[in-house]
């Protein structure tokens, strides 16, 4: 797929050519992984209708630097954000020294519905050059969905977030909910050639 450059004044930005390196739908499983692949610089993480099993569960990542074979839950993540909910106003929130990267609220009542008419959570979450050692991974992300508690209100979440392990690639990223299972959900990794 070939975006077209978008302009600014004076010129135009290079056009990128995004790659689908991996797509995954998940029914009741305990997370979902996603391997970076060397080639790319930038990975765009995308999903749709993800639904826990259990009622009020925020999304969240941990990151791997052996190829998906152990996640890091060591207090080594760091996070902030903003939101805005029709019920709650506009939150600013974050942590940091914490087991994981949060992609959604971390206060009761406000995280994703379980309930199928809701439609789940939807988002994404752009990595930067997470295979380069020599620096922190970074990254943004944006999030929405029916919040559990009030029918037919939604929640929006914009965010960024670092992994400060240097010296090893993060080559693997996992996507699980704060309790219990994803329920379903439809997930595509793209690798964005600049």
């Amino acid at each position: 797929m070939r975006l077209h450059a978008p302009t600014y004044e004076g010129g135009t930005f290079d056009p990128v050519n995004i790659v689908l390196l991996q797509q995954v739908s998940v029914n009741n499983a305990a997370s979902v992984v996603f391997n970076f692949t060397p080639h790319f610089f930038l990975y765009k993480l995308e999903w749709h209708s993800l639904r826990p099993a259990t009622d009020d569960q925020s999304s969240f990542l941990r990151f791997s630097t052996d190829g998906g074979a152990t996640f890091d839950s060591s207090g080594s993540y760091g996070w902030s954000s903003a939101s805005q909910g029709a019920e709650f106003g506009r939150i600013n929130n974050g942590a940091r020294g914490v087991t994981f990267m949060l992609l959604g609220s971390d206060t009761a009542d406000r995280g994703i519905s379980n309930v199928a008419t809701e439609a789940g959570g939807s988002g994404e979450v752009w990595f930067f050059d997470p295979l380069n050692g020599d620096h922190r991974s970074l990254l943004m992300y944006t999030t929405w969905y029916g919040i559990s508690t009030v029918s037919g209100s939604t929640s929006h979440f914009r965010g960024a977030g670092g992994y400060p392990v240097l010296n090893a690639a993060t080559d693997a990223v996992s996507v699980q909910m704060e309790s219990g299972n994803i329920a379903t959900g439809s997930f595509s990794l793209w690798g964005v050639e600049t």
